[in-house]
């Protein structure tokens, strides 16, 4: 994924939330959406929760203990805390915890992964 500095969260600035996903839930840190338009306009709250709900990129922060059980037992490479991860749009709820934003999502909602540090280009 290329970072796109108005959605994707600096891994850097990722904060661990204190609750926990159950099953095969996984917590992602996304950015908070700006509650203003670049012309100083506020957006009211319903749309400013819409474009909250669009964001499908972040940083995995947390998995369930159920999380990409097929995969592993399948042996084959899976999404893991601190990979910036793209998911489906819309996809579980939006849980804010002071100034940090969080998406809950099933592990299946995640489409694609990137590791830190790790290309995956031909040499």
């Amino acid at each position: 994924m290329k970072k796109r500095d108005n959605f994707l969260i600096d891994r850097k600035d990722v904060v661990t939330p204190k609750f926990e996903p159950t099953d095969t839930h996984v917590i992602i840190q996304v950015k908070k959406v700006k509650e203003t338009t670049d012309g100083g306009i506020y957006l009211t709250e319903k749309t400013a929760d819409l474009d909250q709900m669009s964001i499908n990129e972040g940083i995995l922060i947390k998995v369930g203990c159920m999380s990409f059980s097929e995969l592993k037992d399948a042996d084959v490479d899976y999404p893991k805390v601190g990979d910036a991860v793209c998911v489906k749009s819309h996809a579980g709820i939006v849980k804010y915890d002071g100034e940090q934003v969080y998406r809950i999502v099933q592990d299946v909602d995640i489409y694609v992964y990137e590791r830190e540090g790790v290309s995956n280009e031909n040499k």
